[in-house]
């Protein structure tokens, strides 16, 4: 039963102790030893959050996403179709998301990606801008990596073919990854009116 995924356990108690969580502690014992709304969205624990891993992953699979894994401090989720990962701290992740829990709404919704963050690896974002030059296929525009000191620094883009330009990687990422919940045409244009946006481009003479 649902219900039974609620009821505290010694895992989740030992937890609460060494965080030093007395008035939660309290707060369940006044609730019959059971996990409320209010109570669940201070709870981070990776077991608990583990117990629900189905239902949250129903939500993210509607949405082209997956739970890729969830460790003490961290969940990460995925692409259906891909590895490409994004983060949150699961502190956060409970913060807001507890109450789908409980009221049986996704609020998660497609502004997923605003919360979670792109894993910051030479792989992977690698593969988050091989993503990106698979929407503007057919566009006049083309994105590569710049690695620097052994870590991706920069965002390199051919304007129309004429000259190549920079930008920061991980501001670029951060705010492009909006746009990129769904793969549609809707994604393609919005991916292109953020570049024309974009007026921090530095120009290089160096070729792709």
């Amino acid at each position: 039963m649902k219900e039974e995924k609620f009821l505290c356990d010694e895992e989740i108690l030992k937890w609460l102790t060494e965080k030093n969580l007395s008035g939660i502690i309290k707060g369940i014992d006044q609730n019959k030893g059971m996990i409320n709304e209010k109570i669940a969205s201070v709870i981070y624990c990776k077991g608990f959050i583990k117990r629900f891993e189905d239902e949250y992953n129903k939500i993210f699979n509607s949405l082209g996403f997956k739970i890729s894994r969830i460790t003490d401090d961290y969940i990460y989720i995925s692409y259906m179709d891909s590895e490409i990962e994004f983060f949150i701290a699961s502190s956060e992740f409970m913060r807001r998301y507890a109450k789908v829990l409980f009221n049986n709404k996704n609020t998660i919704g497609d502004s997923i990606l605003d919360k979670f963050q792109l894993v910051n690896t030479e792989e992977n974002i690698n593969k988050f801008i091989e993503r990106c030059n698979n929407i503007l296929e057919n566009s006049q525009y083309k994105l590569k990596t710049e690695v620097r000191d052994g870590k991706i620094s920069n965002i390199m883009n051919i304007f129309k073919g004429d000259f190549l330009a920079k930008v920061n990687a991980e501001i670029f990422t951060r705010n492009i990854k909006k746009y990129l919940v769904k793969i549609n045409k809707e994604a393609k244009s919005n991916t292109i009116a953020f570049i024309e946006r974009i007026n921090t481009w530095n120009k290089v003479t160096a070729e792709i």
